[in-house]
């Protein structure tokens, strides 16, 4: 998907047309081909999301269309990961924690550098879960910092490993999952340090 078809199609905007054909129409307007880049994601989340602390009145318009788009636009194009995480973000605006942090995991799982551009309250939405989504996220972390700085890092993730290992003496049954995730080795190829 090149920007200028995102540009494209956000120019068709109608005004007076409710939230939900917007963005059906959109959805129809965007060639389903390969993956949209970094820069048409951003076009995109800055149109249909504003900027921080503007996405509850541009979402308000619509909560239901908001959540179908991004749903249906990460699961089109499942190779980027960063659309999955706009998903669950918008499911957290919207009032679904729950369904917000299964749809986090699956994106920072793909990608765990794009924890980056989520914000740090993330941690407080996983801690609160608990349990396998809390450790999940932890490992996560751990595995984004891995990758951002091997060398730099090594001692943080040391340290987070040998605690969350500690930690999971409690709840042996999760600590498969666990390893799964701290002993990945594949750089993810997507956008990652891009904003959400």
């Amino acid at each position: 998907m090149t920007d200028d078809a995102v540009i494209r199609a956000l120019e068709q905007e109608r005004p007076d047309e409710p939230e939900a054909v917007r963005l059906g129409r959109l959805l129809d307007a965007l060639p389903p081909g390969r993956a949209p880049s970094p820069k048409a994601i951003d076009i995109l989340s800055h149109a249909l999301r504003g900027g921080l602390g503007d996405e509850h009145q541009r979402l308000d318009r619509d909560r239901q269309a908001h959540v179908a788009f991004w749903r249906e636009l990460s699961d089109r194009f499942p190779i980027a990961p960063r659309l999955r995480g706009i998903y669950a973000d918008t499911l957290l605006l919207t009032g679904d924690p729950g369904g917000a942090r299964q749809q986090f995991l699956a994106a920072f799982t793909a990608d765990p550098l794009l924890l980056y551009g989520f914000g740090g309250e993330l941690r407080d939405l996983f801690q609160l879960a608990g349990g396998g989504e809390w450790a999940a996220y932890r490992a996560l972390v751990i595995k984004a910092a891995e990758i951002d700085d091997p060398v730099g890092n090594r001692d943080y993730v040391a340290e987070q490993q040998s605690a969350l290992l500690a930690d999971l003496r409690q709840e042996p049954d999760l600590v498969p999952a666990v390893l799964r995730i701290l002993q990945g080795t594949s750089r993810p190829n997507s956008s990652s340090d891009e904003s959400p």
